[in-house]
C-alpha cells in the first residue's frame, strides 16, 4: 500500500479556489465590480423557464441560478454587439 503524504494547504486552497472559479465565466468579469455597481432587481419568470434553466444548469457544478442567468444574458448581448458591428 502506498502512502501519500497530505497535501500541503496551499494546494488545497488552490484547487478549492480553481473549483469555485470553474463554475461561471460571469465571475471573473465582475469580480472588478463595487458592490455600489451592482443592482437589485425582481424577475418574473414562468415556473416552466426556471425548471427549463435548472434542467441545463444541473450539468455545471456550482453554479447558481442568478449566475447562469447573467451568464446567458452576457452571452447575448455579446452575439448581438458582433452582429450590429
Amino acid at each position: 500500500m502506498v502512502v501519500k503524504p497530505p497535501p500541503s494547504k496551499d494546494n488545497k486552497n488552490q484547487k478549492i479556489e480553481e473549483f469555485i472559479n470553474k463554475g461561471a465565466n460571469v465571475i471573473e468579469e465582475n469580480l472588478k465590480l463595487v458592490k455600489d455597481e451592482w443592482v437589485l432587481t425582481s424577475l418574473r419568470i414562468p415556473k416552466s423557464i426556471l425548471n427549463e434553466i435548472d434542467s441545463v444548469r444541473k450539468n455545471r457544478i456550482g453554479i447558481t441560478r442568478n449566475t447562469w442567468i447573467l451568464e446567458t444574458i452576457q452571452k447575448e448581448l455579446k452575439d448581438l454587439k458582433t452582429k450590429t458591428e
